[in-house]
Order: structure tokens, then sequence, then C-alpha cells
């Protein structure tokens, strides 16, 4: 892999560990639960942390494959916008279009979707 890929998907994954801290909104301390709130913009779903796991997971495969948004968009009958959404974790995709990105990046489904553990 050339490092600029590396650099784009280090970059990624951090910007995904911050989600994952973001939607922790409460600590034990002894016995007394205190919340912790954060202002409603920071607050990130888990929906929101599943879509971009699913968005990382196409990104990395789509790259590796030496595909383009547009390439992938073509393969898949989507506009390469939306390619683009999906890969940031700004829309939700249908299991129909999950399972046309599997094929166009020649995977199973289950390689794209986040694991439930996540």
């Amino acid at each position: 892999m050339n490092s600029t890929f590396e650099a784009e998907r280090t970059r990624f994954e951090m910007m995904l560990l911050r989600g994952v801290d973001q939607d922790r909104t409460n600590q034990t301390v002894g016995e007394n639960v205190r919340p912790q709130f954060l202002p409603d913009q920071l607050r990130v779903p888990s929906r929101a942390i599943q879509f971009r796991q699913l968005g990382l997971r196409v990104w990395a495969l789509r790259a590796k494959k030496g595909l383009s948004q547009e390439g992938l968009g073509l393969d898949v009958d989507l506009h390469p916008t939306f390619v683009s959404m999906v890969e940031r974790g700004e829309r939700n995709v249908t299991i129909a279009t999950v399972e046309k990105l599997a094929k166009a990046l020649k995977c199973r489904m289950a390689d794209l979707m986040p694991d439930a553990d996540e």
C-alpha cells in the first residue's frame, strides 16, 4: 500500500474512534452515575456510528481496488455524490444497495456490514 492510502485510512479510523468516544455519555464513579452531557451536535448516536463503519469499509475496499467514486457509482447505478455520502456515513442504505456495492467490490455483504459488537 502507498503512504497516501495509509494516511487516509488512519484519518478515517481516527474519525470513527472519535465518534465512538462521543457516544459514551455516562461515566460510573463509585456507586454513583454521573451523566456527562454533551452538546447535541457532539452526540453521535450508535446508528450514525454504524453508518460510518459501513462507509469506512466501502471506502477501504474501493480504494484497495483502485476504483473512483464515479467508477463505483457507474458499476452500481448510483450517483457518485451518493457513494461519497455513504462513505462518509451520511446516508442510510438499503440491503439492496449493500448487495449492489458488495457485488461491485467483489466481496460478501457481511464484509461491508458493521459488526454487532462494535
